[in-house]
């Protein structure tokens, strides 16, 4: 009796690719760059919060002008490196969302000196009628 060959030769089976974990590695923050420049004045975080150079009053909303209402909006600001506002959200507001929009408007308009870094600040803008 003579066998036959087989017709078919097998094929490998392909297999997925092994994952292979890697633990995170800690990072450490880097101590900024030095400045090459001739700058030799460097300002603090306070004093470039304390110092705006452009500060325009906020509009005093109508509703809350015929209301007689005053209130006060805290919000959390990003100052920009080159003194520019960025972000801009609203922390609290008294009464709240009476004058929320209007000094969001107004404190997106601020401008501060540039610092050359990014700095993050609480600022209060306050509505009081005259």
């Amino acid at each position: 009796v003579v066998q036959d060959k087989p017709r078919f030769r097998p094929r490998p089976v392909p297999t997925p690719p092994a994952q292979v974990k890697v633990p995170p590695v800690p990072l450490k923050p880097q101590p900024p760059a030095e400045s090459t420049s001739d700058a030799t004045t460097i300002l603090s975080d306070k004093q470039v919060i304390d110092s705006p150079v452009s500060k325009p009053p906020p509009r005093y909303p109508q509703r809350a002008l015929e209301q007689e209402k005053e209130g006060i909006v805290r919000i959390r600001i990003t100052i920009l490196p080159d003194g520019s506002v960025g972000e801009a959200i609203v922390v609290s507001a008294k009464p709240e969302g009476v004058f929320d929009s209007a000094a969001l408007s107004a404190v997106k308009r601020w401008r501060y000196r540039a610092a050359g870094r990014v700095i993050t600040t609480i600022v209060e803008v306050e509505f009081k009628l005259q």
